[in-house]
């Protein structure tokens, strides 16, 4: 094998085995999927989406698209009440008032209280080891993927450059829009691409930001009692990774001068 066969065994060789492997990690932690596990499996998730762009079938696209999305949204539950507790403990490192005990009490509970049915999760897996089979590639799938990437960063760019700091969303859409130029970037093996880690940093600044986002509005909602203490550690960590987020963003797009403004 040469050139683009070489990659494309690659490409499907290491995603064949990783989720082999997630499987045999479910059966050893069957009573316990959650934290990294749960992590791990909606990344394999996100690989096979990013691969769906240079599969030559559409009928397999589709029932990748498909069943990728079912074992993510499966496991939603428990990632959302997972980041609520982590987002907590990175705000408040040493808990000693006893509202904030008992708010984060309340968040462990609620986290505890999330199971995954294991034996459904591996019947999901199993159907999507089943798809993977038999995939193949355009002919040209790694000059796709290359013209892929550069569409990918432009358009993470433009939703940069759209920014609203007075709108949660733009921040979101952005953070999508920069996975996906991350995910197409690792799909075409440019592990020594030169702004990978800066794009890797900035798609995991996004979340961070997008999590507290979500705490916030989560607080808010169902415990607002809360609320007059979270406030001033809210502000200072968002102000935190809008300055670190917008250090990134310069490097990764090469753009002078400031797209949004933190007090």
């Amino acid at each position: 094998m040469h050139g683009k066969q070489v990659n494309n065994q690659h490409m499907k060789s290491t995603l064949d085995k990783d989720v082999k492997k997630l499987q045999k990690r479910i059966i050893q932690h069957s009573e316990n999927v959650e934290g990294e596990l749960v992590h791990d499996i909606r990344v394999i998730c996100k690989r096979v989406r990013a691969e769906l762009l240079l599969l030559k079938s559409k009928s397999k696209q589709s029932r990748l698209k498909k069943i990728s999305k079912e074992i993510a949204g499966s496991l939603s539950s428990i990632r959302d009440a997972e980041v609520m507790l982590d987002t907590f403990d990175s705000l408040f490192r040493d808990v000693k008032s006893d509202p904030l005990s008992e708010l984060r009490g309340k968040l462990e509970s609620e986290r505890d209280k999330q199971k995954v049915d294991a034996d459904s999760l591996l019947e999901k897996l199993n159907q999507l080891k089943s798809d993977l089979k038999g995939r193949s590639y355009t002919q040209k799938a790694e000059d796709r993927n290359h013209t892929s990437i550069d569409a990918a960063k432009e358009k993470s760019r433009e939703k940069y450059k759209k920014l609203d700091s007075k709108n949660r969303e733009t921040f979101h859409d952005w953070r999508k829009a920069v996975k996906a130029y991350l995910y197409l970037m690792k799909l075409n093996n440019t592990e020594s691409h030169a702004k990978l880690p800066q794009v890797k940093e900035l798609a995991e600044c996004l979340g961070l930001l997008h999590d507290l986002y979500v705490f916030d509005e989560v607080v808010s909602k169902r415990y607002a009692e809360f609320t007059d203490y979270l406030r001033e550690p809210f502000s200072n960590r968002e102000h935190e990774l809008l300055n670190e987020i917008h250090c990134l963003a310069t490097e990764v797009y090469e753009i002078d001068g400031d797209v949004f403004q933190t007090e």
